[in-house]
This record gives C-alpha cells, structure tokens and sequence, in this order.
C-alpha cells in the first residue's frame, strides 16, 4: 500500500505517521557514536530523524563514490540499518543542492568552477552566493548539463537507497532538492541569464503566449521569432509593455524552479525512488518567486515546506507562515525548524529564544517539523545533543517536554480552527519583483527602499490606488483579525479551490489586476455563502491586461455590500474597522472568545474533539489579559503552568516576555 500524504503527516498501513524528526548528519559524526547519538535522539522522544545525503560528500571523483568503503562515517547503509534496529525512521535529503553550511552547498567542486554551469547575473558576470560560510558562483536551475552531471551518483546511491525504502525499511519520504531560492539571490533582475536560463525563458514564453502574434502585442514588438525575445534586466516601467516583460520575467522564475524540481522529480522516479513521497524545502517568506500550491500541483513533488529560524523577537514570522501553509499546502511542513542557531546570526538564540519560539509553528497550523540541527555540527551553536552523543540538559528536557504535549494532546488528530483567510494576490507580488533593481538581499537591508525599487505609475495600467496601499489594505486587515480575535489562515491568489471553501469570511488585498482564474475562485466562494472583503482596488484587468469578466456582470459599488449567490461582497478603497464588523456581524461569524488585550495574539484548533487555545504575548515585558467567552467554562493548562480557578465567565491570565501559553477550554 502506497504512503499517502495527509494534513497531519503521512498515512502508512492505514495509519497516521505524524512527521516531527530530527536532523542527524551521519557524515559528520563519529560511526563509532552512532549507536549512542541515536538511543539519545530517542530519548527526546524522537521517532524519526533526517539527513542530507551529498554530492560533495560522497564523490571522490567522477564516476567514483565512497559510501564506507574508504571513510566510515560516509556507510549510509550501516547508517540507515542502525536507525531500522532502532525502530527510528527516516527522511532522506538528496539535492544535487543540500546547503547544509557546506562550503560548496553540497556540489563538488568541479561543478562549481565549471562555467558551463554557472548562473548569470543581469551584467552576465557570474552570480556569487554572498552566504557568510563560503563564496561562489552559483549552478544555474536551467543548467541541463548539471542534471546530467547529478543523475551518476544518483544512480549509484540508488540501490544503496531502494533496500532502505518503505516498505523494505524505515525511508519514508525524499526531499528532490533543497532551497531552490536562488541561492539568496531570488530579486527579479539579480539572476538567472545564463544561455540556458534564457532558452528556458523563452520556451516559457512560447508556452504562454502561443502565437508571436500575441506577445507582439504585449510587448509592442516586431520578433520574428521567440528566440529574438530579449530577457529585461532592470525595471522598464516607461510604458505598459515593460510592464508586461518585467512581468513575465518574474512569471518566469517561478517557472524556471518547478522547471527544475519537476525535472528532478522525473528523474529519482526514474532511478526506482517513487515508492516514497518527494518533499521539498523553500527558505524566506512565502512570496514570488517560491509558489508552494503550484509546485505541489504540476512537479510531481507531493508536499512543500517553508523553513523557520529566529529569536523570540520574530515569532510573529514563525505563526504566519505556518498560517500560510495551513492554507496553501496539502501538508504543512517546516522541514527546517532552529535549534539552535548559525553562528552568524547578528545574537545568537539562546535558552528564552527556544521557549519562546518552540509552540509558534504549531500554533500558526503547521503539523510536520523538522528540528535542525538536533545533533550538532559545525558552524552551528546550540543543538540539544553534542556530536558526543551529550545532552544539554536544559533544551533536551524542553524537547521531551514537547513531543510528550503532542504525545498526550493526541496532536495527530488536531486541526485549526480558522474561521477567515487573509489572501494577497501573486500578481500584486510580481508587480513589486517587476520593479524591483537588480540587488541582493543583504544589499536592501543597508540601503533605503527607493534606491533599490523603482516607483510605478498607478496611471500606467490605469490604477486608481498607489500600489502601496494594498499592503497597506492587507496588513490593516491581519490587524482587525488579530483585535478582534479572529482565529485565521493567510494564503494567496494561487490557493486551491477546496481550500478557501473552508472559511466563513476572506479579506482579500487585491489591485487594478489579477488573475482571472483566482477572481472567478473568489466569485465562486462568495456565491457559496461566504463573506468577501476585497480591496483596495477591485482588480479590472486580468493578467494578460485585458478586461476582467469574472465582475463584468456585476454592479459593484464601494462601501456597499452586494449580495451574489448565498454570500456577499464588500469592496472598500480603504480598509475601514467598523464598517467590516458591521459586514461580517451579518454573516452571524463572531469569535468563539475574545482577549482583553488585543496587543496579544490567539489561535484555536481542534484535538480529538476538545478546544485548544494558543495565546503569544508579542512583548517585552510581561502581559495580563483576560480570557472571555459566552457562558460559563474553565481553562485547563496544557503546556502553561496553572490551576483551575472554577467555572466563571471570565479568565484571567498572565503571559511571560514572548511567552505562548496553551490550555484546553472546557465549557460548563
């Protein structure tokens, strides 16, 4: 029986295997302690642990590979054996990227000093990783040479591998890549315009367009071809048709990965390595170019995570981008979770940093973690067991701590209790990549907005809001679910069907245009019966910037509610509080409970029937709040300390510096 991916974690025999693991880098570790370090990860309460499995590592040149039988600690067989004796399963990272604070990302070096493979940046300079450990020019995703460089060792750990697969052993799933991010470089113009990157690109185009009728058109051109089509390198925001070309260049991107992943894909099915799931792992925020729902729909890759680091100042990070892929993905997944911390972070976490944030991606929905590094390694502070095999005694206890509250909480059965969704719009994204100059990431922390990004005209394609305000309709909309107690999601324009027909109510940030296909989602669900606040701008034009018809029927005015179908719609140019409780009172939705202090932040989820409430104080210093709800109840501590105070109507309870607290409410 194939294992079948689920909400909560993968079903295997009919059963739900819950995936909270562990990394444990065999290669980088004493083989003699193996025993050990895994009868210590065990101990934390751990069922399943996760290795990168690379390249660089285990190629001693081309064509030859050591897996033990020159160094010990490169035996993945023996590896993978000792974790089955253990009753420990596993997850397995291929690449050919791995990162994992190797200096080559994982690549052995002849790939990396290979121009054949390099990425170009916008000037044709080769593109260098700037990561603190090491420098480089880095491999183009479009490089088909790379994949056929790749397939020999993957060939050769196969069998190696397909011995150790479920249902012949404990792999359970296979990560294809790893951070397909750009290696840090993902800004519209920064990369990648290698000779293959822009043969990629313009097979796009001609998947998109059709015809070189059509794209004359939209670019104001005379090609004769699509192989004349030119790549933009800056913003060309002087006319519609640059517009358009920046547009597509961002579209692009987000192709050239699934592109990639979907190739890979192919290419471990090909080697006997479908009998499992195939994951993978995006770094950074959940925007363009990274597009988690589409990559789980066309690359033949089943589930996708995003990855999460931090301090107990940014578990606000932490909550939403679980609540985005509560909403986004088919298996929410944070494939990397910190414990502990690289080593050049600006503050390194430390023990307040860990409790603060260990509850934040459950809390936003996630249900699959990954913590990294649980053993450590080196450039990396913190893990809870050394490479001897030693616990640190206080993250440890935490660890046990945690897997016993999902132990006993019967997590596996949870589910969040999510009555709206806050979407923003992929287009609205590209519109910002498309105007963004060539940069790294490191470069837009020191310098000011307007030195990297270029402004646009609202008038070019015929707006009547700045493009600013929709971010600033979107985060005045997280702002009244947040004071009003709202237990929510986040999610985009490329969110399944299925899944925004879960929601009550959305609050959609959308401008002058979008894709037709999400606007007719949206149209579907508010006829449904759900409740749409959308704005600051009702999208007019599609994304090939003809006329939107999803709306053409309809007479919408803003500030007035319209009813379509069983639902209604209410489109405002600026978000106004009052004037959306008003709305979304008439839809009957209200919060199960409410805080007092609405500064603090709340979730509810289901558990084997039971209500639990997560509540985070975002501040420094210590917060009381009161707990109210219709009726009489009680709170049950669940990861908190505390005492039943009785039945009462009111509870109130007090919230430690960054501090989330968790309890069962119990009605009387």
């Amino acid at each position: 029986m194939p294992i079948k991916v689920r909400y909560n974690g993968l079903e295997v025999d009919g059963n739900l295997l819950p995936l909270v693991s562990g990394a444990v880098h065999y290669w980088r570790l004493d083989p003699e302690k193996w025993s050990f370090i895994l009868d210590q990860v065990k101990s934390l309460g751990f069922n399943i642990v996760e290795t990168f499995v690379p390249w660089s590592v285990h190629e001693i040149s081309p064509g030859e590979y050591d897996f033990g039988r020159v160094d010990a600690a490169k035996n993945l067989d023996r590896f993978l054996s000792l974790c089955e004796e253990k009753g420990l399963k596993a997850l397995l990272r291929l690449g050919p990227h791995v990162n994992a604070g190797l200096s080559d990302f994982g690549y052995p070096s002849r790939i990396i000093h290979g121009e054949q493979y390099w990425s170009r940046d916008s000037f044709g300079a080769p593109c260098i990783s700037a990561q603190a450990s090491s420098q480089f020019a880095v491999p183009s995703y479009a490089s088909e040479e790379l994949i056929n460089e790749f397939e020999p060792f993957l060939a050769a750990l196969a069998p190696l591998l397909q011995k150790h697969l479920y249902p012949n052993g404990g792999v359970m799933a296979i990560q294809v890549g790893n951070d397909a991010g750009f290696f840090g470089r993902p800004g519209n113009y920064d990369n990648d315009y290698s000779l293959p990157s822009l043969k990629l690109y313009r097979h796009f185009l001609e998947l998109k367009y059709r015809q070189l009728k059509q794209i004359n058109e939209a670019y104001q051109s005379k090609h004769k071809s699509f192989d004349d089509v030119e790549a933009p390198r800056k913003p060309e925001l002087d006319s519609k048709a640059g517009l358009r070309r920046g547009l597509d260049w961002s579209e692009y991107k987000e192709y050239q990965l699934l592109w990639f992943l979907s190739k890979m894909a192919e290419l471990f099915k090909s080697k006997g390595l479908g009998a499992v799931p195939f994951f993978h792992s995006f770094s950074g925020s959940p925007s363009t170019p990274f597009n988690v729902t589409d990559l789980e729909k066309d690359s033949g890759i089943e589930f996708c995570g995003i990855e999460s680091f931090g301090d107990a100042t940014n578990t606000q990070h932490s909550v939403d981008q679980a609540r985005y892929l509560s909403a986004q993905s088919l298996l929410p997944y944070v494939p990397e979770f910190g414990s502990g911390s690289w080593p050049f972070e600006t503050v390194a976490p430390d023990q307040h940093d860990a409790e603060s944030r260990l509850l934040a991606p459950i809390m936003g929905g996630a249900r699959a973690l990954n913590f990294y590094m649980l053993v450590e390694r080196e450039r990396w502070l913190g893990s809870p067991i050394s490479a001897d095999g030693d616990e640190r005694p206080e993250m440890a206890q935490l660890l046990r701590r945690f897997n016993k509250f999902l132990t006993e909480q019967e997590w596996s059965k949870s589910s969040p209790q999510n009555v709206a969704v806050l979407l923003q719009s992929r287009e609205f994204q590209q519109v910002q990549a498309a105007s963004t100059r060539p940069a790294q990431m490191a470069d837009r922390g020191f310098f000011p907005a307007e030195l990297w990004r270029q402004p646009l005209k609202k008038e070019l394609i015929g707006a009547s809001t700045e493009l600013a305000d929709v971010g600033t309709f979107y985060e005045a909309g997280q702002t009244w679910l947040k004071d009003n107690s709202f237990s929510y999601a986040l999610g985009d324009s490329s969110i399944p069907t299925d899944k925004i027909k879960k929601y009550s109510f959305a609050i959609a940030a959308s401008w002058a245009y979008s894709d037709e296909n999400y606007t007719k989602r949206l149209r579907s669900f508010v006829e449904a019966g759900g409740f749409l606040v959308i704005g600051p701008e009702l999208p007019s034009l599609n994304s090939r910037f003809g006329a939107m018809e999803a709306w053409s029927d309809l007479k919408i005015e803003e500030g007035k509610a319209l009813s379509i179908g069983d639902g209604k719609l209410l489109y405002l140019r600026e978000f106004d509080p009052k004037q959306v409780s008003s709305f979304i009172r008439k839809g009957k939705v209200i919060p199960e409970l409410t805080l007092s202090d609405n500064s603090l932040d709340l979730a509810l989820h289901k558990a084997s029937g039971r209500s639990v409430l997560f509540v985070r104080n975002p501040h420094s210093e210590e917060r009381p709040c009161t707990v109210v709800r219709e009726g009489k109840f009680v709170l049950k501590p669940l990861w908190s300390s505390g005492k039943f105070l009785g039945a009462v109507e009111e509870r109130e309870v007090r919230l430690a510096p960054h501090e989330i607290k968790v309890w069962e409410v119990i009605p009387c």
